[in-house]
């Protein structure tokens, strides 16, 4: 957990909360996410965004970044950041969908944003899209730097990859 004072232009004050593993039953997701919105309302807090990704099983070039918010002010928000708005074809599964619909029984605003990705590997170019969106949203810069060197890394790991499958199917 970590907690920023008066981030930006705006000077936001910003708690984020990372984690790379969740709850493994949904009686435990409820409970994490319970607990941490219990823990941060002292705060004071009004708006949360959660992040995640969306899986295509797919390689993805450009990803792109899906959005789901708890108010209609919030979907026109993320629309005009250029997030495309997820439809009702499915849930926003873990933590990043269960703070929402806990959140909203708060009285709190709630926005997901979800980047496109392959899903089986860890995926900074995803991760970069995300946060460029976010930056957007919050109106200040948020470094990524460092993820696009983690993504042309996983671009080269991706094409060596492919480059070994080409030549197995070569040789058979």
């Amino acid at each position: 957990l970590y907690y920023i004072k008066e981030v930006g232009e705006d000077k936001l004050d910003l708690i984020i909360i990372v984690g790379n593993t969740q709850s493994l039953s949904p009686e435990g997701q409820y409970l994490l996410c319970k607990d941490v919105l219990d823990y941060v309302k002292p705060f004071d807090i009004s708006r949360i965004f959660t992040l995640g990704g969306m899986a295509t099983g797919q390689p993805v070039e450009n990803p792109k970044v899906f959005g789901a918010a708890t108010h209609e002010e919030d979907v026109e928000l993320l629309k005009e950041a250029g997030i495309e708005i997820r439809s009702n074809d499915g849930g926003i599964v873990g933590a990043s969908g269960l703070f929402l619909g806990l959140a909203v029984r708060q009285g709190l605003h709630g926005s997901c944003l979800m980047g496109e990705t392959p899903g089986y590997f860890i995926d900074a170019e995803s991760a970069e899209a995300i946060l460029n969106k976010l930056s957007y949203l919050l109106n200040f810069e948020i470094n990524v730097d460092k993820l696009e060197e983690r993504a042309e890394e996983t671009r080269q790991m991706i094409a060596k990859a492919q480059q070994m499958e080409q030549d197995l199917i070569n040789k058979a």
